[in-house]
């Protein structure tokens, strides 16, 4: 397949891009799904018939919610287990966290920190299943849904996993090292070899504005980007100038086992470089103004980049959430009037997925830094972490990687 030019800009309001991102995750999971070993659909599948798999994957919450139901379930899951060797079913939910087959270091580090410092995990039994302190895999779904757990769980792995080679500074999380730590664990869909990911270029500019201009949407394996455009065409009535999005898909040269999102962010108009302009800027304020025309002369605004980069944040965390593909019929069944109510950016209340780690240039980490001081709304970087981009080749180019975590199988 031959690749097609993206020598011209597409611009597309904040939602479209919400769509676009939604759908390219959307596709990777999918992707997964078909992929996966034949009789572990098969096992999956005959599960779902025979309700198992949804009994053993959310035991802790209905547990929780209902005792006499609870305690029905539990007794169900037990006779199941003690009819068969758990660890050879298939079922992963019930198997424990430090199974190799799950292979999660993050839970295994933390609970050894927990132990010395008798902390209990909130609304967690630990006698549920037969084992002394035995910890699921459903257990780990259960508590990775909360955000009010800052360590242990799959929300917080990225940070967990590298939590002696950052610092923190002025809200902060810097990373001291370009190599970022992600475990081979069977909650991440890169940990399967025939993984493939992603990678969507696009410019946003640094005024307050909605707009984005993509410039291409990147795939290695021609049948994800097949299924991507697929996915376009199927809302083509929902997504605006669909034809022209395909149009800025292409085929990589080489394999991409990440998710990417690189944004070049813009400053739109040049501003003078001394005098009374530079002194408001050093002060934190930003005027996003063309000083040659007195026409297009608009508000000074303070802290941009740290806004500008918390927009951008709330879109990829909203629309690339795992959350919103707990089963495999929410990725092969829906409708994407359905994402509308996820997208309002000015709510703190949507849930969202943290991402792995932001990349950013010295020049614009210190941007950030100098913001933070004129800025109160910077609450969504506590779930950041932030690792320097080495021989960048522009300094406001900001790249954003994407978990890969599955939580359908």
């Amino acid at each position: 397949m031959q690749k097609k030019s993206f020598n011209s800009r597409l611009r597309l309001e904040a939602i479209d891009v919400f769509k676009i991102l939604y759908l390219a995750y959307r596709t990777i999971q999918m992707n997964s799904f078909r992929h996966s070993a034949a009789r572990e659909r098969k096992k999956y599948l005959q599960r779902m018939i025979d309700q198992f798999e949804t009994l053993s994957k959310y035991f802790p919450e209905n547990e929780r919610s209902n005792e006499d139901t609870g305690n029905s379930i539990i007794t169900t899951l037990i006779q199941e287990i003690e009819e068969d060797d758990y660890s050879q079913t298939g079922n992963k939910w019930l198997t424990s966290i430090y199974s190799s087959n799950n292979n999660c270091r993050n839970m295994k580090e933390i609970i050894i920190q927990d132990e010395r410092s008798n902390r209990d995990y909130p609304q967690m039994d630990f006698s549920i299943l037969p084992e002394k302190n035995y910890f699921s895999m459903a257990h780990h779904l259960y508590i990775s849904r909360s955000k009010s757990i800052y360590e242990g769980s799959c929300r917080t792995c990225s940070r967990d996993m590298n939590r002696n080679r950052y610092t923190k500074e002025q809200q902060v999380r810097l990373m001291e090292t370009s190599h970022h730590r992600l475990p081979k664990c069977s909650m991440k869909l890169s940990s399967d070899a025939n993984y493939s990911g992603f990678k969507i270029v696009m410019m946003a500019p640094l005024a307050k504005s909605r707009r984005f201009t993509i410039d291409k949407i990147e795939f290695s394996d021609p049948k994800l980007a097949k299924y991507f455009r697929s996915n376009l065409k199927r809302f083509n009535k929902k997504i605006p100038s669909y034809e022209l999005i395909c149009e800025k898909v292409v085929i990589s040269d080489t394999k991409l086992r990440t998710c990417i999102v690189e944004i070049l962010i813009q400053k739109e108009r040049a501003v003078g470089d001394n005098g009374a302009i530079q002194e408001v800027i050093s002060q934190g304020y930003h005027p996003l103004i063309d000083i040659k025309n007195i026409r297009d002369y608009r508000p000074i605004e303070t802290a941009p980049y740290v806004r500008k980069l918390d927009q951008i944040i709330k879109l990829i965390t909203r629309s690339c959430n795992p959350y919103l593909f707990v089963d495999p019929d929410e990725f092969l069944l829906f409708d994407l009037d359905d994402l509308i109510c996820l997208y309002d950016l000015e709510s703190s209340k949507i849930d969202s997925w943290p991402l792995l780690y932001v990349a950013i240039s010295e020049q614009m980490l210190n941007k950030i830094v100098n913001d933070l001081q004129y800025s109160k709304e910077h609450k969504f970087l506590e779930e950041v972490l932030f690792k320097k981009i080495r021989d960048s080749p522009n300094q406001n180019i900001v790249l954003f990687e994407i978990d890969p975590v599955k939580f359908w199988m």
